[in-house]
């Protein structure tokens, strides 16, 4: 006989975004289009896009506004979709959406990654959401890397994020990693150093506070130089 089917009072998926959506963005488009999809596949109740007025050419905008024009068409009626308009990272992404969803057992809430930052919203999540320590969180991830090499199919000494993604789960909470910034490359560096910045942030204000700061100026220079 297999594992019995659990029956979940509501479905909550929480999306993050990244800039003002615009359909010319392949990369962006596939990303919530595959969002729709598994909006439409695990019978999503309550959709929770985040992302504020961060493109200062554009301030009228929020990266959640934008999407939520392009996914409303796409997901199913059932599904309804709240925009948290006020954050500008990752850290308050979580924070936020923490307001539009509720942890009470029964439910079930994913959170979607891209494939670079998965780790640090696991982290973020069982910091702010659920309230564990710092040494928990990394105990947490030890023991996600010690499974990960357990696994009798793994093939490679080299963790992925394949072998991570069916471990990333705390209580009812599942982080998925979706394929968006699979091949990051040419600027990976500064998303390595700033994910290093952003989970010590969660346990000091000042340093939350410089992230403000350097995001700002990011979407000064991207601005200056033309970019959206």
């Amino acid at each position: 006989m297999g594992s019995p089917k659990v029956f979940f009072t509501a479905r909550y998926a929480v999306l993050p975004g990244y800039g003002l959506f615009d359909e010319s963005n392949k990369d962006y488009k596939a990303y919530l289009d595959r969002f729709a999809a598994f909006c439409r596949r695990k019978k999503i109740d309550v959709a929770v896009l985040c992302g504020g007025h961060t493109n200062v050419k554009l301030p009228e905008k929020s990266e959640a506004g934008t999407m939520a024009d392009y996914l409303r068409p796409l997901v199913p009626g059932s599904t309804r979709l709240e925009l948290e308009e006020h954050s500008t990272n990752s850290i308050e992404n979580i924070r936020n959406a923490r307001n539009y969803v509720d942890l009470a057992e029964g439910n079930a809430v994913f959170f979607i990654s891209d494939s670079v930052r998965f780790v640090k919203h696991y982290f973020t999540i069982l910091s702010l959401w659920f309230g564990l320590s710092k040494k928990e969180v990394l105990l947490q991830l030890a023991d996600i890397v010690e499974k990960t090499y357990e696994n009798p199919r793994k093939k490679s000494i080299n963790i992925e994020a394949r072998d991570m993604n069916r471990l990333l789960a705390y209580k009812n909470v599942k982080v998925v990693i979706d394929k968006l910034h699979r091949n990051y490359a040419h600027d990976g560096l500064h998303v390595i150093v700033t994910e290093a910045i952003e989970i010590d942030a969660l346990y000091d204000p000042e340093i939350e506070n410089a992230i403000r700061r350097y995001n700002r100026t990011k979407e000064e220079a991207r601005a200056k130089f033309g970019l959206k």
